[in-house]
């Protein structure tokens, strides 16, 4: 019985230790100071994500960190890090964590220090404010650590100096490490080339991994493009596991440009009975060179279909990536097709009725897929 009050005031001994070791650990400077800073910055990042900052701020966000957002990373990094610190109570192992994830934070923010000055050549007060607010969390660890580091020297513990130094090193190579990233994944951000390139995924048909490219160059008042349409829809069917393709508007003609808006709508918003539709657009084209609104919203009900209108900037992407192939390929004739395999620069052009077959189509791809 005497054994067994032993083990349970042991037990109950060791718990009040613990409960008062956390109580100590919150009630420290550097952990309030770090908490603190922390949710500052997790505010600043907020303010800044909802763009309630100054006109210097508008130049920083078209940046980007590895394709995301400053934000995004932000956000993630004070949720993560503030967890992580929170959590530091229990667990001492977790302080050092903490201070690997400020270490490699400070550095990234150095770079976007470097950046705004000169790169940007303006100062963001919020990106400087989160900044701040990582660097006060480093040197609350930093004179943390420090006056550990002074006190084992003291007590002469060789074992405990070098496991401090090996922190100490540790924490140099993640800071250096947060410069290099984001030295490495700070890009600008071009609005014009993601919607381009949001464009040319949605407008393009068959196996979207393929490495090699269809790109069918017809104009909608040509006489011999009209004559390869079936043969074009067919060829779809053969070679649409094999290959990405494209239909592009080449306004040989004036009126095709009347006719983008509509093909541009249904590549996107009715893919999966686009040929239908082509071959209405292609009847229509035979009595009117301007289609109005009405008319195309007609024939698509007969259809079954819906017309949905894109606003003007998404047809305004849509001509000027159809003129940007254009030149990219030196096509000034319909119908023509280009097949190309970008990764290894490789192409061949196909022009008129006589070469656009499924034979030379299929050949060519066989051969690109070999580059």
């Amino acid at each position: 019985m005497q054994k067994n009050r032993k083990y349970i005031g042991i037990i109950f001994e060791r718990g009040i230790m613990q409960e008062s070791s956390i109580a100590r650990r919150s009630l420290d400077p550097s952990f309030v100071i770090v908490a603190i800073a922390l949710a500052a910055g997790m505010i600043l990042t907020i303010i800044s994500w909802l763009q309630l900052c100054s006109v210097e701020c508008a130049e920083g966000h078209k940046y980007r960190l590895f394709g995301f957002p400053f934000e995004v990373a932000g956000a993630t990094f004070f949720i993560t890090a503030g967890t992580v610190h929170f959590l530091s109570r229990h667990n001492s192992q977790l302080i050092f964590l903490t201070s690997l994830m400020i270490a490699g934070a400070l550095g990234a923010e150095l770079e976007f220090i470097l950046m705004q000055k000169y790169k940007i050549g303006a100062w963001c007060p919020v990106c400087l404010g989160i900044a701040s607010t990582i660097a006060i969390a480093a040197l609350a660890l930093g004179i943390e650590y420090a006056m550990h580091f002074i006190n084992v020297l003291k007590q002469g513990d060789k074992g405990e100096v070098m496991r401090i130094q090996w922190r100490g090193i540790s924490t140099a190579i993640v800071f250096f490490m947060g410069l290099l990233m984001a030295f490495v994944g700070t890009t600008k951000f071009n609005p014009l080339q993601a919607a381009e390139d949001t464009l040319k995924q949605n407008i393009a048909f068959g196996n979207q991994k393929s490495n090699v490219d269809i790109y069918i160059f017809t104009d909608w008042k040509c006489p011999a493009c009209r004559a390869i349409e079936p043969e074009l829809e067919k060829l779809v069917g053969k070679v649409g596991d094999k290959a990405k393709i494209h239909f592009i508007d080449l306004a040989v003609h004036p009126e095709t440009m009347n006719f983008t808006p509509y093909n541009l709508s249904f590549m996107i918003n009715n893919k999966p009975n686009y040929f239908k539709l082509r071959r209405m657009l292609e009847a229509i084209s035979l009595k009117t060179g301007a289609p109005s609104q009405e008319l195309i919203e007609g024939e698509m009900r007969k259809l079954g279909e819906k017309y949905v209108e894109l606003n003007y900037a998404d047809v305004d992407i849509g001509n000027k990536y159809f003129k940007k192939l254009e030149k990219q390929y030196n096509v000034n004739k319909t119908p023509t097709l280009v097949i190309v395999n970008a990764d290894a620069k490789k192409g061949k052009k196909l022009t008129g009725g006589s070469e656009i077959t499924e034979a030379n189509v299929l050949k060519s791809i066989t051969l690109l897929q070999k580059q």
